[in-house]
């Protein structure tokens, strides 16, 4: 049996986290053995482990100060194979199995897509990164904009790149979805029910969604953004300036998000940039009608526009308004979105993903590509 180790800061509430966790749970038994390594065995994920995972806790409240404790686990548990995701993740395992002088192969997952105009990413990092990427023996992208930029970025050879989707767990998103919501009942007020969810930063676009449901006069909204982050703060008070406040729920972080998404009238993803956009998936599997914004990268690979979900240009509050007014005026377009959906995400079921990453590690150990 091939011994595989997987490197997280943490089971936090994150798509990376939830992804690893899904490969880990599915990986076959009688080829693989999963073993996790985590900076802190916390967060709410963890609940969701197989009981027949072995879990190494490696301490340091940053991912950086536990290289050498990383290093020394691959020592000692001696994997054929060692995998991590989100760049300072991978930078340190690239770093540990050097140190480790054992000759372990890595494949490395990058989750995001890098290259947004404006953006400016610190120097050394993207050293670091590119200095990672080219010493592991493959590269995960979770989608084909990523994979495309991953080459351009960071200089990775398209032959040691491979594109997998996340491996979303549907039938079981479908059965929490009939569960009822924590803390009750969404806003009071009826109308039209909005879900979004996701941290509550820059990226994930939350306040262009305000602004855009802010000017729908006509149509009585009300939205729950499911998450937390550093920007809740900034998002209240965004939401009180066009006397909105009321209209908009916060709960943070719930253990079962589907039991929101279920009773959406719609989901949407308001993103600036994605590497995938795990939780459309989520949505679909949950028999919601979705609205993504075209944004780098993913939604599109997702979403084939009008057939089983919509999409609307990113970073636009005139473009999310318009998509908007449109589907909260057409229940029975949102019907057959949401019915279509929830055929469509299958190909992204954990049943269907895991073996693509069980056929990646299987040629990396035999020296393929």
């Amino acid at each position: 049996m091939t011994r595989i180790l997987f490197f997280l800061k943490s089971l936090s509430g994150g798509g990376a986290e939830r992804t690893v966790l899904n490969v880990v749970n599915h990986l076959d038994r009688t080829r693989f053995e999963p073993v996790l390594a985590l900076s802190s065995a916390s967060g709410p994920y963890m609940s969701l482990l197989r009981d027949d995972v072995r879990v190494e806790e490696l301490g340091g409240s940053r991912v950086r100060y536990g290289i050498w404790a990383l290093a020394r686990a691959i020592r000692r548990l001696r994997p054929a194979l060692a995998f991590a995701t989100l760049q300072q993740g991978n930078v340190a395992l690239q770093l540990a199995a050097a140190l480790s002088v054992t000759g372990v192969r890595t494949v490395l997952r990058e989750s995001n897509y890098q290259s947004l105009p404006g953006v400016r990413r610190p120097w050394a990092r993207e050293r670091a990164v590119r200095w990672a990427y080219g010493r592991a023996s493959h590269v995960v992208a979770l989608s084909n904009g990523v994979n495309e930029d991953l080459r351009a970025r960071y200089g990775v050879s398209a032959k040691r790149v491979v594109t997998i989707y996340n491996p979303v767990e549907i039938e079981e998103i479908g059965h929490l979805g009939a569960a009822e919501p924590e803390g009750g009942a969404p806003p009071p007020g009826g109308g039209f029910h909005v879900v979004g969810a996701g941290r509550l930063t820059r990226q994930k676009g939350f306040d262009l969604l305000i602004r855009a449901l802010a000017r729908l006069d006509a149509v009585p909204w009300r939205l729950t953004l499911l998450g937390d982050g550093p920007d809740r703060g900034a998002l209240e008070d965004l939401a009180r300036t066009p006397g909105v406040g009321e209209r908009v729920s916060m709960p943070g972080f719930v253990d079962n998000p589907y039991a929101w998404m279920a009773r959406a009238d719609l989901f949407v993803l308001s993103s600036r940039w994605e590497g995938f956009g795990h939780v459309i998936v989520e949505a679909m599997a949950c028999g919601t009608a979705v609205l993504a914004t075209r944004c780098p990268a993913g939604p599109d690979e997702i979403i084939t526009d009008g057939v089983d979900g919509r999409l609307c240009a990113p970073d636009s509050v005139e473009a999310l308004a318009q998509a908007l007014e449109a589907l909260a005026g057409a229940p029975e377009e949102r019907r057959r979105l949401a019915e279509a959906a929830r055929s469509s995400c299958r190909r992204f079921d954990a049943r269907v993903i895991v073996p693509q990453y069980e056929q990646l590690f299987e040629s990396v150990l035999a020296g393929g590509a």
